[in-house]
């Protein structure tokens, strides 16, 4: 989540959004679909000439029951 500035993420099949103070993100790389090269995820970087300040939250992942 962005505390301050603005910031984007991009999936490796080039689906992009930008994000703001307050806006919550769940980067789990879900549904993502492989680019020309078989690369799959994300790369990220900040918008504009100000930093982008976050707050990030890791989680376990669950355990099967």
């Amino acid at each position: 989540m962005p505390l301050s500035g603005r910031w984007f993420v991009e999936t490796m099949d080039g689906a992009r959004v930008e994000m703001g103070p307050g806006d919550l993100s769940f980067g789990g790389d879900q549904n993502t679909r492989p680019d020309a090269h078989g690369r799959r995820g994300h790369r990220s970087g900040t918008v504009g000439s100000e930093p982008a300040v976050l707050m990030l939250v890791q989680m376990e992942r669950g355990r099967p029951e």
